[in-house]
């Protein structure tokens, strides 16, 4: 009973003392638990907010040049022919590559004939004498082209004519470089002619002993073809060879 009594009273001491200090007690920690609630929820917003923001970036400004419209712009290194006139050009290069093999081949085996001695053989159509041969030397018209006629020609006529027209026609195409200016050189060739001026065929018969110079004078002879067409009455003469052009520098 004793017992009882102890425990009753110890109860109702505990319930006046929590009745007198229940409400400051609360209050104290729901303000404690308020603040740190606060601050833990500040701390994981701004942790949140921090993780979230997109990191800092540079601007860089680009400038832009704007080329105005009619701007000149140069080109270098463009070829000046296209593919197609490129083409074209090699084949007139490789023609006139043929031509002056022909020309070189041809050269040669005139100065071969005009090593050996030269003899004149009188043909059937050709009359009996002396080849009636005149020179394009003597009186300088174009650094020693001139006409001079053999002792023995009979009536000159229109043939004489006709070759006072040949060193006027020739000139244009008798051209030598600076290197062969001022020698004595001289190379004479033979040409045989048809009724049309045609150049029939020609044969050195006196090389300059320059093979330069003599490829010269037969340059001059063969782009001078045609020749003046002749009168009927010297054509005999033309066939039978009795002009020979006389090529001193």
């Amino acid at each position: 009973m004793t017992h009882i009594l102890i425990k009753k009273k110890l109860a109702n001491e505990n319930q006046s003392m929590h009745n007198g200090f229940s409400f400051p007690i609360g209050l104290t920690l729901s303000i404690t638990l308020h603040v740190i609630i606060y601050f833990t929820l500040n701390h994981f917003m701004r942790s949140t907010e921090f993780e979230n923001q997109a990191p800092p970036t540079t601007e860089k400004k680009i400038k832009v040049t704007l080329v105005e419209e009619g701007q000149r712009v140069d080109i270098i290194g463009m070829p000046t022919h296209t593919v197609q006139e490129l083409k074209e050009l090699e084949k007139i290069r490789v023609a006139n590559t043929r031509v002056e093999r022909k020309r070189e081949v041809f050269f040669n085996m005139l100065k071969n004939i005009a090593k050996n001695e030269s003899t004149y053989v009188p043909s059937g159509n050709r009359p009996v004498g002396e080849p009636k041969v005149l020179l394009l030397a003597g009186n300088k018209i174009s650094k020693g082209m001139a006409l001079v006629a053999g002792k023995r020609d009979p009536d000159l006529g229109g043939f004489h004519q006709y070759l006072e027209s040949l060193p006027p026609h020739i000139k244009p195409f008798w051209k030598l470089p600076s290197y062969l200016l001022g020698k004595d050189l001289r190379c004479r060739i033979q040409i045989v002619l048809s009724e049309e001026g045609r150049l029939l065929s020609h044969t050195i018969i006196e090389s300059s002993g320059d093979e330069e110079f003599d490829r010269r004078a037969i340059e001059a002879t063969l782009d001078s073809a045609p020749f003046p067409k002749p009168d009927e009455s010297i054509v005999p003469y033309l066939r039978q060879g009795h002009i020979i052009l006389g090529f001193p520098q």
